[in-house]
């Protein structure tokens, strides 16, 4: 794993792909993810939702993952991104565009 990521979580591969991915849509280095800036709020909240939606991983361990002290957090930001993919045909593209890129079609 790049930039010294060194938890003990399972399913760290996943989160950080799916963290990886929204980053890359977004142009979010996965440090600023990670971190509590808001700034990144938007795609970080992208992120929480692709690793909901698409892996196996409970929401502590998701919150264990950027940084956050609890799994509210991160049902927060996915209701956000949910909310809002329903609403902005234009997010919604970027949203699907992460999960593209997260199972492999980029």
């Amino acid at each position: 794993m790049s930039e010294a990521i060194s938890l003990d979580l399972p399913y760290i591969s996943e989160l950080e792909a799916a963290a990886r991915a929204a980053g890359s849509v977004f142009h979010v280095p996965l440090h600023h993810l990670r971190s509590k800036r808001r700034a990144y709020a938007i795609a970080r909240q992208v992120a929480y939702w692709c690793a909901y939606e698409r892996t196996p991983a409970s929401l502590p361990c998701i919150a264990r993952y950027f940084n956050k002290c609890d799994h509210t957090t991160v049902l927060h930001g996915i209701r956000k991104a949910k909310a809002r993919r329903e609403s902005d045909p234009e997010f919604r593209a970027l949203a699907d565009k992460v999960v593209e890129i997260y199972d492999g079609g980029e």
